[in-house]
C-alpha cells in the first residue's frame, strides 16, 4: 500500500528551498502553505494559519485553494498544518522552511517533530531548512544519506542509547546521548547503508543538506 505524503511550506524559504520544492512537488499527495502564499511555487490544496500575516493579500489566493483559518493562539501555524495533514491520514510529512526573524518558532518546530512522532515509527515528520534537515528516530532505523554528509545526534528529549550503528565514521555504539551530558556532534556518513539502533528516548538527528 502506497504511503501518503504531505508537504508543509513555511513563510520563510530560500531560493535553494524553492528549487527543491519544485523538484519534489509531484512526489507528494498533499501540499499546504502556513499563513502565507508563495506565488512563485505550485499551487497547494490548502492554506492554514491564524492569518495574522496573510490578511493583506488574502484576497489574492487562487480560487480552489481551501483556506483553513484557525485563530487559536495555543498552537502555531506549523502545528495547525501538521494537524491538517494528520486529518488527511498522512503519515509521511515534510516541513520545509527557514528560521524567520526569531529562532523561537524554529525551535518549536523541532519540538513538534517530537510531539507528533510515535515510537512505532508509523508517523514520520521531518523539518528541512536551507542548510540542514531534522528528523526524530527511535528503534531500528535505516537512513538515506550520501557518503561524506555530516550528521549529528542529539538526545534533547531525554536519555537515548545507541545500541549499534553502521555507516558512520565515528560509531556511537553503546553511547548514551543526553542533552547537556553527551551528544554526537559532527559525525559523518561513511556508507550508503546507514543504520542506527536506538533504545530509550527518541533521538534528534540533524544532517547536512
Amino acid at each position: 500500500m502506497k504511503e501518503t505524503k504531505g508537504m508543509i511550506v513555511l513563510p520563510y524559504i530560500s531560493d535553494k528551498l524553492k528549487i527543491i520544492i519544485k523538484q519534489v512537488w509531484q512526489e507528494y499527495d498533499f501540499h499546504c502553505f502556513t499563513d502565507c502564499f508563495h506565488y512563485d511555487l505550485p499551487i497547494p490544496e490548502w492554506v492554514v494559519g491564524d492569518y495574522d500575516s496573510i490578511t493583506e493579500n488574502k484576497i489574492n489566493i487562487p480560487k480552489g485553494v481551501k483556506q483553513l483559518i484557525n485563530t487559536d493562539q495555543m498552537t502555531t501555524d506549523s502545528e495547525k498544518a501538521i494537524i491538517s495533514m494528520l486529518d488527511k491520514k498522512v503519515k509521511n510529512i515534510k516541513i520545509i522552511g527557514d528560521v524567520g526573524e526569531f529562532v523561537d518558532h524554529h525551535l518549536y518546530n523541532i519540538s513538534l517533530l517530537y510531539k507528533y512522532k510515535d515510537k512505532s515509527n508509523k508517523t514520520n515528520i521531518e523539518l528541512w531548512s536551507t542548510k540542514e534537515k531534522y528528523l526524530i528516530l527511535s528503534g531500528k532505523v535505516s537512513i538515506k544519506g550520501a557518503i561524506g554528509q555530516k550528521l549529528s545526534l542529539f538526545g534533547i528529549f531525554g536519555k537515548a542509547k545507541v545500541l549499534k550503528s553502521k555507516g558512520l565514521v565515528y560509531p556511537p555504539d553503546n553511547m548514551i546521548m543526553k542533552y547537556g551530558l553527551f551528544d554526537g556532534v559532527s559525525n559523518q556518513i561513511s556508507s550508503d547503508d546507514l543504520f542506527i539502533d536506538i533504545e530509550g528516548s527518541l533521538l534528534c538527528v540533524i544532517s547536512s543538506f
